[in-house]
């Protein structure tokens, strides 16, 4: 697992064990394309998550990067706890920066669909959070 790259990925920065508060450091929009870097390069796995799957699914199908993001936190590898599967990624909910446009109505029903049992959860500013 490369560390450093994944971080390069989500901070911009390789990896730095003094930005990780407790073992782990907040990231707060996640976009469909570094996603999909994280997942080519091995760096990220949705298996065994469902919820996982359904947000790359539906960033695929209905996102753009101007748009949609995930929320969540990452884990240092020193954590007991690491799950290197995933590569220590815990994607904590997904979001969108602006209110659905008329047009948009089959994609704001399937997020509702989707991420209707979120801790919290709203389709004005689409939102959905899991604890």
């Amino acid at each position: 697992m490369n560390i450093d790259r994944r971080d390069q990925i989500i901070f911009g920065e390789n990896y730095r064990k003094e930005a990780y508060e407790g073992g782990l450091r907040y990231f707060e929009e996640l976009k469909r394309h570094e996603l999909r870097i994280l997942m080519e390069k091995r760096l990220f796995d949705t298996y065994p998550w469902r919820k996982y799957t359904e947000f790359v699914w539906f960033m695929e199908k209905y996102g753009n990067d101007d748009q949609l993001f995930l929320h969540g936190y990452v884990q240092s590898p020193d954590r007991k706890d690491f799950i290197r599967r995933q590569g220590g990624i815990i994607i904590e909910g997904i979001g969108r920066n602006r209110v659905w446009a008329d047009d948009e109505k089959e994609a704001r029903k399937v997020f509702s669909f989707l991420f209707r049992d979120a801790d919290q959860f709203s389709l004005e500013l689409p939102w959905a959070w899991y604890d």
